[in-house]
């Protein structure tokens, strides 16, 4: 079997490379600490538990700075995210990173916006975290629309400031620190692979192939049936996952159709209640500018992978197929996990915040994630029970 896998190609190759280049600097140490075989693998993926750790932090500190007085978030996001049930944190796998490097991003672009004045080594920090991000996997690219968002807004910011030759440096500063790393890694796609993107190879493997431009708009994503579908898979994905054990998915129908329905009302209460403050003064300018960020940053994530969708003929795949051609993997834009909590939380609130017992909503939340909870022990318990397991391992 060994020999088989060594001839087999990987398709992951020439993927972007930040999650590689940590992820083997992390293997390193642990080599150098010793560990070995088993261990070391494990060691590999409990990478996954500094980053989840650090974005559980970071998501406190981007709540705290951009909803000042706003309790309620302010605790129930973290507490949120700590058990969401995402599956793909479980796992050695590019994606892990994403919405940590990606919350960071977001927390930099927009205190661009939003503060009165940064130094210029906050600009070149905001750029390269945002570069980063990108370079973990392309379906981050709503950083990349985000961060054309705020370039604009400071441009306008900027055009009656008094020093706009030390404005112009930030700017130049922040779109040539964003733009060096993708312009090299692309550059070095070409030389190497005749293939600015390096995807080529991992689209031929899969056995895709680019549609007629004709009939990029033949979707059944465009009938009622076809875009229902479409959200109901990515809603299952996005929250839980797609893990299977023995071939069987680890998901629930209920649980499933919960998250289905409740991102949906939350999120669109959240959406009404938005548009409805938009022009109330008594909401911060701050307020309505991350909000609307927020959702911003959900619609780019969705557009993509409804072009990816549309884009593509997907022949033999089993996923995505001919029969079913949806690209609705969550985790291919779990970068949007943070924008995505902190919209279906504000749901809630928007919902509860005129009961009397200001209590309620956090109520509210302590049954979702005991909800979570139950589900996520009761459908992973066989898991546990594997020899592979690491506290199973000699």
């Amino acid at each position: 079997m060994l020999p088989g896998w060594t001839k087999t190609s990987n398709h992951e190759a020439f993927s972007p490379p930040v999650y590689y280049a940590i992820a083997g600097m992390w293997y390193k140490i642990g080599e150098f600490i010793g560990l070995e075989k088993g261990n070391l693998l494990y060691w590999l993926r409990f990478l996954n538990v500094l980053a989840y750790f650090s974005l559980v932090w970071c998501a406190y500190f981007f709540i705290r700075k951009f909803y000042p007085g706003n309790t309620f978030i302010i605790i129930a996001v973290p507490i949120m995210l700590a058990v969401f049930p995402q599956d793909v944190f479980y796992s050695i796998n590019s994606d892990v990173l994403s919405p940590l490097f990606f919350t960071l991003s977001l927390y930099y672009l927009l205190s661009l916006c939003l503060s009165e004045s940064v130094s210029l080594k906050y600009y070149f920090i905001a750029g390269i975290v945002t570069a980063l991000t990108f370079l973990i996997k392309y379906s981050n690219v709503a950083i990349i629309g985000i961060f054309i968002f705020v370039l604009f807004h400071l441009m306008r910011k900027f055009y009656n400031s008094e020093n706009q030759k030390k404005d112009a440096y930030k700017l130049l500063l922040l779109i040539s620190s964003v733009a060096l790393p993708i312009i090299l890694w692309h550059l070095r796609n070409y030389i190497v692979l005749d293939d600015i993107m390096g995807t080529s190879g991992k689209i031929e493997l899969l056995g895709w192939r680019v549609k007629p431009f004709g009939e990029i708009l033949h979707h059944p994503i465009f009938s009622p049936k076809g875009f229902v579908y479409f959200w109901d898979e990515l809603t299952k994905t996005y929250c839980c996952g797609e893990l299977t054990w023995h071939a069987k998915e680890l998901s629930s129908k209920s649980f499933d159709l919960f998250y289905t329905a409740s991102s949906f009302v939350f999120i669109s209460i959240s959406l009404i209640s938005s548009l409805k403050k938009w022009g109330n003064k008594r909401d911060t300018k701050a307020y309505r500018f991350v909000n609307g960020s927020n959702f911003f940053v959900l619609f780019l994530s969705i557009a993509f992978l409804i072009f990816l969708s549309m884009y593509f003929d997907f022949g033999d795949s089993h996923y995505p197929s001919r029969d079913y051609p949806y690209m609705c993997s969550g985790r291919l834009i779990s970068g949007s996990l943070i924008p995505f909590l902190i919209l279906y939380i504000d749901g809630i609130h928007v919902i509860l915040k005129r009961c009397s017992n200001l209590l309620y909503p956090f109520i509210v939340v302590l049954i979702i994630i005991s909800l979570i909870t139950y589900s996520e022990i009761s459908l992973n318990a066989p898991v546990f029970e594997s020899q592979y397991n690491w506290f199973h391992l000699p």
